[in-house]
């Protein structure tokens, strides 16, 4: 009789998970596909709205998909060195892709991206320290469970398809307009991605394009905090 009791427990806290993971998603698209809150808010109070949906998300996250961020942690308890390979050679591969997709805004002569000008006002408004712990590190641990540890998996799809569909996502996700100067400006959001992608993929280690992830976001947040 405990043994059943114990196996109907373990299958509703399973079904509770996955409740929570559903919720998990759907609260990610509607704020940042969907951009809800944007239809309430502006100025400071969407700024708190967004910066604190990435704190919660990224808190949530990391229990709910635990499971991807215990293997990645084994893997570098494993193999370090060769981590320690593939996370320089990803991060010498994302500085090349990051400086080719500037390319065309940078010949055009356009004017700040409108995404780094709200990066600018949050840091702003929520001061270094506080962006970069919602933005520089929840941020990023909210998009690789999304875009790289929820999407690119072995499906029936090739797995080339599911990085180039997740890369489009995460660079429609920091669109804020569809003219062709918006698509230009976010060339470099999908070429990081593209990095990432390719890195979880070739080593099933989410940790890898986190890093590099938290790396390139701080270092964003750091020198649009000095301009």
């Amino acid at each position: 009789m405990k043994d059943i009791k114990k196996q109907i427990d373990l299958q509703d806290k399973s079904l509770l998970e996955k409740l929570c993971i559903i919720l998990f998603l759907t609260l990610y698209a509607l704020i940042f596909i969907f951009r809800i809150p944007r239809m309430v808010f502006d100025g400071e109070v969407l700024i708190w709205v967004q910066a604190s949906a990435y704190g919660i998300l990224g808190i949530s996250g990391l229990f709910l998909f635990r499971q991807i961020f215990f293997t990645g942690i084994q893997s570098w308890k494993t193999a370090p060195f060769m981590n320690v390979f593939w996370l320089s050679g990803a991060y010498v591969a994302l500085l090349l892709a990051m400086s080719i997709a500037s390319l065309p805004a940078y010949l055009m002569g356009l004017d700040t991206p409108q995404n780094d000008a709200n990066v600018i006002a949050a840091v702003q408004l929520l001061g270094a320290p506080l962006s970069i712990l919602l933005l520089g590190i929840a941020g990023p641990i909210t998009e690789e469970i999304i875009y790289r540890g929820f999407l690119i998996q072995k499906r029936k799809v090739p797995l080339w398809v599911c990085i180039i569909l997740s890369s489009i996502l995460f660079a429609f996700a920091h669109m804020h307009g569809f003219s062709l100067m918006d698509f230009i400006g976010v060339l470099p959001h999908f070429a990081v991605a593209l990095v990432y992608g390719i890195l979880y993929a070739a080593t099933s280690n989410i940790t890898l394009p986190l890093i590099l992830h938290i790396i390139n976001n701080v270092f964003a947040i750091i020198l649009l905090n000095s301009i």
